[in-house]
């Protein structure tokens, strides 16, 4: 299932502007490229073709995906499951060669801002890098594995 219509902007920095934005027909091969670079950096080899059909797969399933895009940039995506408990974040990814320059951050803080309704969002990561980036945006250790984001909290503060 694809989103319709665009979901959000924040401005970043005196930059274009980043926005959320449904899956475009021409952005398949690219958003493979990135899914191949997020199970890489898992320890999976994943051929972009494989990659593709993943995606498709798990958004015929009910998986919703939202495009990260600086300017005319694609920067990169969130692929997410919608529960009666939470949102379950299931991948995201910023483009190699934006990483470190606060991309990621304004992408995660936008993307948490656009999920639906006011449920906590849920994600598991092994990776040390993962699990502190996760943790400056807000997320917190979760009982019994993985790291939560509670919207709530957020909101009322």
């Amino acid at each position: 299932m694809a989103l319709s219509g665009p979901l959000s902007s924040r401005r970043f920095g005196g930059a274009p502007v980043l926005r959320l934005t449904p899956p475009e027909a021409g952005d398949r091969a690219f958003l493979a490229f990135l899914a191949c670079n997020l199970h890489k950096a898992n320890g999976v080899s994943l051929a972009p073709s494989a990659a593709s059909r993943l995606l498709e797969g798990l958004m015929a399933r009910g998986d919703r995906l939202g495009v990260a895009r600086l300017g005319r940039m694609t920067a990169g995506y969130a692929l997410w499951r919608e529960r009666r408990r939470g949102i379950y974040l299931r991948h995201f990814v910023v483009r190699p060669d934006l990483r470190r320059r606060g991309i990621g951050r304004a992408f995660a803080r936008l993307l948490l801002m656009e999920l639906p309704g006011n449920r906590p969002v849920f994600l598991h990561t092994r990776r040390r890098e993962a699990q502190t980036f996760w943790t400056a945006v807000g997320f917190r250790p979760r009982l019994g594995g993985g790291l939560r984001y509670d919207r709530n909290e957020e909101s009322a503060r």
